[in-house]
């Protein structure tokens, strides 16, 4: 090898290989997830050109977030800034936001 280098072990060389390939399946995982969502946003985009019409009820939706078993509320709400809140963003659609601090909570809010 030119310069002194030496030759990488079979150790330093299947080390690389797994690391590599474990570093190529998250980049594309995200770059398909990236592209995944910037097709449902150009898929809703046409309702924000078009305006409402004058007997037509406004575009709104309730979305009730609730913790995940096991998990803090703060994991749901990072998943939905991450995936719901672009496509509604994209579709200028008006949302509103209710969480569920307790189990059951969502339950009787819809009752209501």
């Amino acid at each position: 090898m030119p310069f002194g280098l030496k030759v990488p072990s079979k150790n330093t060389l299947i080390f690389s290989g797994v690391a590599g390939g474990i570093a190529g399946l998250v980049y594309s995982s995200n770059k398909y997830a990236q592209d995944a969502r910037t097709r449902l946003s150009q898929r809703v985009s046409f309702l924000a050109d078009r305006p409402c019409g004058v007997h037509e009820m406004p575009r709104k939706v309730t979305v009730y977030i609730t913790a995940t078993p096991g998990d803090g509320l703060e994991k749901s709400r990072t998943w939905f800034r991450e995936y719901v809140k672009p496509i509604l963003v994209a579709g200028a659609v008006d949302y509103e936001i209710k969480e569920a601090k307790s189990p059951g909570q969502i339950e009787t809010s819809v009752m209501e």
